[in-house]
Protein backbone atom coordinates (compact mmCIF):
# COMPACT_ATOMS: atom_id res chain seq x y z
CA UNK A 1 0.00 0.00 0.00
CA UNK A 2 1.05 3.48 -0.60
CA UNK A 3 2.10 5.68 1.88
CA UNK A 4 -1.07 8.58 3.14
CA UNK A 5 -0.10 11.95 4.62
CA UNK A 6 -3.26 14.22 6.23
CA UNK A 7 -3.00 17.75 7.53
CA UNK A 8 -5.64 19.50 8.90
CA UNK A 9 -6.19 23.67 8.11
CA UNK A 10 -8.14 25.64 10.47
CA UNK A 11 -8.76 29.09 10.09
CA UNK A 12 -7.84 31.72 13.06
CA UNK A 13 -8.60 34.63 11.51
CA UNK A 14 -10.27 36.05 8.08
CA UNK A 15 -7.38 35.27 6.01
CA UNK A 16 -4.97 32.90 8.46
CA UNK A 17 -4.81 29.88 9.00
CA UNK A 18 -3.00 26.89 10.78
CA UNK A 19 -1.99 24.09 9.09
CA UNK A 20 -1.52 20.90 11.71
CA UNK A 21 0.56 17.81 10.96
CA UNK A 22 0.49 15.60 14.47
CA UNK A 23 2.81 17.83 16.59
CA UNK A 24 4.15 20.45 13.60
CA UNK A 25 2.18 23.72 12.41
CA UNK A 26 2.70 26.39 9.98
CA UNK A 27 0.65 29.71 10.23
CA UNK A 28 -0.63 30.68 6.51
CA UNK A 29 -1.95 33.47 5.28
CA UNK A 30 -1.60 37.38 6.07
CA UNK A 31 1.96 38.53 7.79
CA UNK A 32 2.99 34.78 7.48
CA UNK A 33 3.49 32.23 4.60
CA UNK A 34 0.97 32.29 1.45
CA UNK A 35 -0.25 29.19 0.29
CA UNK A 36 1.15 29.34 -3.02
CA UNK A 37 4.65 30.24 -1.12
CA UNK A 38 4.32 27.12 0.82
CA UNK A 39 3.89 24.85 -2.75
CA UNK A 40 6.88 26.59 -3.78
CA UNK A 41 8.78 25.92 -0.25
CA UNK A 42 7.25 21.85 -0.60
CA UNK A 43 8.90 22.05 -4.11
CA UNK A 44 11.94 22.91 -2.84
CA UNK A 45 12.55 21.37 -0.06
CA UNK A 46 11.66 18.12 -1.71
CA UNK A 47 14.54 18.88 -3.96
CA UNK A 48 17.15 19.45 -1.48
CA UNK A 49 16.04 15.99 0.31
CA UNK A 50 15.90 14.02 -2.81
CA UNK A 51 19.57 15.56 -3.83
CA UNK A 52 21.18 15.40 -0.24
CA UNK A 53 19.87 11.79 -0.51
CA UNK A 54 21.32 11.29 -3.90
CA UNK A 55 24.98 12.44 -3.13
CA UNK A 56 25.18 10.90 0.41
CA UNK A 57 23.85 7.53 -1.01
CA UNK A 58 26.46 8.03 -4.07
CA UNK A 59 29.35 9.11 -1.79
CA UNK A 60 29.33 12.86 -3.36
CA UNK A 61 30.69 14.68 -0.61
CA UNK A 62 29.28 18.81 -0.63
CA UNK A 63 31.58 20.88 0.74
CA UNK A 64 28.67 23.34 1.62
CA UNK A 65 24.99 23.34 2.36
CA UNK A 66 22.46 22.69 -0.35
CA UNK A 67 20.52 25.82 -1.86
CA UNK A 68 17.76 26.26 -4.19
CA UNK A 69 15.65 29.29 -5.53
CA UNK A 70 12.16 28.29 -6.56
CA UNK A 71 9.88 31.18 -8.27
CA UNK A 72 6.50 31.36 -9.66
CA UNK A 73 4.29 33.10 -11.47
CA UNK A 74 0.41 33.15 -11.30
CA UNK A 75 -1.61 32.90 -14.50
CA UNK A 76 -5.42 33.33 -14.85
CA UNK A 77 -8.19 31.15 -15.67
CA UNK A 78 -8.57 29.47 -13.66
CA UNK A 79 -6.02 31.24 -11.19
CA UNK A 80 -3.15 29.04 -10.52
CA UNK A 81 0.57 28.69 -11.08
CA UNK A 82 1.54 28.91 -14.35
CA UNK A 83 4.61 28.48 -14.45
CA UNK A 84 7.57 27.62 -11.61
CA UNK A 85 11.09 28.27 -11.99
CA UNK A 86 13.93 25.60 -10.09
CA UNK A 87 17.63 27.20 -9.96
CA UNK A 88 19.94 24.61 -7.55
CA UNK A 89 22.74 25.68 -5.72
CA UNK A 90 25.76 23.11 -5.57
CA UNK A 91 28.92 23.98 -3.95
CA UNK A 92 31.86 23.92 -5.67
CA UNK A 93 34.28 21.53 -6.09
CA UNK A 94 32.04 19.24 -8.05
CA UNK A 95 32.65 17.60 -11.48
CA UNK A 96 30.49 18.16 -14.56
CA UNK A 97 29.41 14.57 -14.05
CA UNK A 98 28.53 14.95 -9.89
CA UNK A 99 26.76 17.56 -11.40
CA UNK A 100 24.67 16.66 -13.85
CA UNK A 101 23.83 13.45 -11.35
CA UNK A 102 22.72 15.70 -9.23
CA UNK A 103 20.50 17.58 -11.19
CA UNK A 104 18.85 14.39 -12.99
CA UNK A 105 18.08 13.34 -9.27
CA UNK A 106 16.60 16.78 -8.41
CA UNK A 107 13.77 15.82 -11.08
CA UNK A 108 12.40 12.73 -9.11
CA UNK A 109 11.10 14.34 -5.73
CA UNK A 110 7.85 13.84 -5.02
CA UNK A 111 6.52 16.90 -5.39
CA UNK A 112 7.97 17.49 -9.12
CA UNK A 113 6.72 14.16 -9.49
CA UNK A 114 3.01 15.76 -8.37
CA UNK A 115 2.83 19.13 -10.08
CA UNK A 116 3.80 17.37 -12.81
CA UNK A 117 1.55 14.52 -13.11
CA UNK A 118 -1.67 15.96 -12.59
CA UNK A 119 -3.14 14.54 -9.86
CA UNK A 120 -6.97 13.83 -8.62
CA UNK A 121 -7.83 15.94 -6.24
CA UNK A 122 -11.28 15.74 -4.71
CA UNK A 123 -13.19 18.04 -2.57
CA UNK A 124 -16.22 17.41 -0.62
CA UNK A 125 -17.84 18.34 2.55
CA UNK A 126 -17.25 17.17 6.43
CA UNK A 127 -19.96 17.45 9.25
CA UNK A 128 -20.84 21.14 9.96
CA UNK A 129 -18.25 22.33 12.11
CA UNK A 130 -19.96 23.60 15.89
Amino acid sequence: MADHYSVTAQQTAAQNFTVRSGENSVEVGIGAFMPTELLLGSLGSCILSVVSDYAQRNGIELSAPLTVQVDGDMANKPRRMGSIAVRLGLPEGLTDSQRQALLRASKHCTIHATLASEPEVTVELLQEVP
